[in-house]
């Protein structure tokens, strides 16, 4: 094991500024606390909020100075072994300037959101100044991103953690259930989820469902989204765009639902199965499928709550926090990577 190592994660903490209530499920989160289970030190760092409360017009983009010289001054006093950038947009020059202050520090980033190659640019900038790259995608995409960032010498798939700590439900166990389905996203920018998700609940007339964050409805972050998820059986995973064609590639509402313990039906993603072997009345590609595996659990609740207590164990065993950032630090370090199915 990696262990000892001073680890700085710049990453999205909302510590006051925006939406404080939702970083605590987050893989950012969850990323930090993998690194303390495998006996590492680690300092967060909330890089927009630092630069936003920092700056003369509440900016992450304008007057940087005050909050570059509050990461600066960071550093200089943790002196990181390794350095873990989260979803944020950093340029070469501080990176470059990072690294004259901590000389030998590792710096590698993860990204959880689709990888078309456009995502892509915020690595291109800074592709001379990192060592590894983590994304939840594989397969052919991962190719195409290699291809485009030839200066980043390690680029790897990594699969969306969970963590004990944060998915602690089980909602398996719950015996009334006051929802069938539940899901929490946005049609805001993708109005073909309106479409998809009224023609689901027009095929699921004995189904209650639960919808935040579309068809006018407000989203639910924080306490109350742990509410509902512990008030509801089934789960429903649908990713920003429709059809999925990314290897591997999920929203990362899998790990929140499948960990919380909700029977979980997902969009067909290439190489769904070799991440889990779920079974297929749970996969959907046309609201016709969807509407048929809910309808067939909804009248099977024991079969439900058993295969929804299969996947979460298989899921936290598989990809728990812990393992998940262990295997980042054995690719960042070339040790064995045989002990991880992914």
């Amino acid at each position: 094991m990696i262990k000892n190592k001073r680890i700085l994660h710049i990453s999205n903490f909302d510590i006051g500024v925006y939406k404080p209530t939702i970083s605590y499920y987050s893989c950012d989160s969850k990323i930090s606390l993998g690194f303390i289970k495998n006996e590492n030190i680690v300092k967060e760092f909330s890089y927009n909020d630092i630069l936003r409360m920092n700056s003369f017009l509440g900016s992450r983009k304008y007057f940087q100075k005050k909050g570059m010289n509050t990461l600066f001054r960071t550093i200089e006093s943790f002196q990181p072994e390794i350095i873990v950038l989260g979803h944020v947009d950093i340029s070469n020059e501080v990176l470059k300037k990072i690294k004259e202050i901590s000389k030998d520090v590792k710096v590698f980033c993860w990204y959880v959101d689709p990888p078309e190659i456009s995502r892509m640019r915020r690595y291109k900038v800074i592709e001379e100044s990192i060592d590894a790259l983590f994304l939840t995608s594989g397969g052919e995409i991962l190719k195409e991103i290699k291809s485009y960032l030839t200066k980043i010498p390690k680029i790897y798939f990594f699969p969306n953690p969970v963590d004990k700590s944060i998915e602690y439900l089980k909602s398996f166990e719950n015996s009334n259930h006051e929802y069938d389905v539940l899901y929490c996203g946005s049609d805001s920018r993708y109005k073909n989820r309106t479409d998809f998700f009224e023609s689901v609940t027009n095929m699921t007339p004995n189904i209650n469902w639960f919808l935040a964050g579309l068809m006018n409805r407000p989203k639910v972050y924080g306490k109350k989204y742990y509410e509902l998820m512990n008030k509801t059986i089934f789960g429903v995973n649908i990713s920003k765009f429709y059809p999925n064609t990314f290897d591997f590639y999920s929203s990362d509402r899998i790990a929140q639902l499948i960990g919380n313990g909700l029977l979980t039906f997902n969009q067909r993603f290439p190489q769904i199965n070799s991440l889990l072997d779920f079974d297929d009345r749970t996969i959907f590609e046309t609201p016709e499928e969807l509407a048929k595996g809910l309808n067939y659990f909804k009248n099977n609740l024991t079969e439900a709550k058993l295969v929804a207590k299969k996947n979460y164990n298989e899921y936290h065993k598989l990809y728990s926090s812990e393992k998940v950032c262990k295997y980042f630090l054995n690719c960042l370090f070339d040790k064995d990577l045989d002990e991880f199915n992914w």
